[in-house]
């Protein structure tokens, strides 16, 4: 996939379906931390297993007592392996290289670096530039 190489930051919708947050334990092994901010929503389309229901209520509070956290590659691995899940909001990035966004449901990204790996990464996704 071929990006614009510009100082112009390029919006990209995402059609493929994403049904895990498997995608952030990828990033993170490449850029080391991420941020969240604003707020996670996530709805189960059975039920959540109990680890992942632990950490993604505790996650939810921090992100609302603090707004924002940041997500290391060790902390929350539970929230990587639940599947079939129904992300509604989520909105995180590395702050170097790339916002990634869902609002409703559908998902973003947009490349604010030129991080190879990480838009590589992004290659398994049919991203259409809006």
């Amino acid at each position: 996939m071929e990006k614009e190489h510009h100082s112009q930051v390029v919006k990209y919708s995402i059609t493929a379906y994403i049904g895990n947050l498997a995608l952030l334990n990828e990033l993170l092994k490449i850029t080391k931390q991420l941020l969240i901010s604003n707020d996670l929503e996530i709805e189960p389309f059975t039920e959540f297993s109990l680890p992942f229901q632990a950490e993604y209520w505790y996650l939810k509070y921090l992100l609302l007592r603090d707004g924002k956290l940041k997500l290391e590659l060790e902390d929350f691995k539970s929230l990587y392996e639940e599947r079939n899940i129904n992300i509604i909001w989520l909105n995180v990035t590395d702050e170097k290289n790339f916002v990634l966004e869902c609002k409703d449901g559908n998902w973003f990204v947009s490349f604010i670096g030129l991080n190879k790996r990480i838009t590589s990464l992004f290659d398994q996704f049919k991203l259409t530039p809006i």
